[in-house]
């Protein structure tokens, strides 16, 4: 059951950054078959190309709030901090986003070690943004375990409820 829960704060912390960067998604939901997993629904894929780089930046602040969600729950046992495919929309993100900026001429597989600075600031980011927003992120996590799917609209109204503004 503990791995259900961590799910669900990994899943939320995305939901609620989705949410407060204006970065809509369906459904967040989470559930155990024979593998654990939870995912977000989004509107529409995301077309990176389209992005301006504050919302490649804000992509990747989304991305990594998940997994430092999930390694704030009690009880968190370090298994494997990112899912393959945070890593990968991660590295993404960033190549897009030297791509917008004439450092990259054409989205391939992008990886530079060269890149450690700028994802530790992003790291910073991603943390400050679950500090700010932690006490959302626990409840949206405590919703999802109890209805195992929540709509945009749900994760919203939950965010606006502690926050006093509804």
């Amino acid at each position: 059951m503990k791995e259900v829960k961590y799910a669900a704060y990994h899943e939320a912390g995305h939901a609620v950054a989705r949410c407060i960067f204006n970065h809509p998604f369906i459904s967040v939901r989470v559930w155990k078959r024979e593998q654990l997993a939870g995912e977000i629904i989004l509107v529409k894929p995301n077309n990176l190309k389209e992005m301006t780089p504050q919302q490649l930046e804000e992509e990747i602040v989304i991305t990594m709030v998940g997994p430092l969600a999930e390694m704030m729950c009690e009880g968190y046992q370090f298994n494997n901090l990112a899912p393959d495919d945070d890593v990968r929309n991660l590295h993404i993100c960033r190549a897009w986003m030297l791509y917008h900026e004439g450092k990259l001429r054409k989205i391939e597989k992008y990886y530079s070690s060269e890149d450690g600075t700028y994802i530790a600031s992003m790291d910073a980011k991603a943390q400050t943004f679950v500090d700010e927003y932690w006490d959302e992120i626990m409840v949206t996590a405590e919703a999802l375990l109890k209805n195992k799917i929540l709509t945009m609209a749900e994760v919203e109204e939950i965010i606006r409820t502690v926050r006093g503004l509804s």
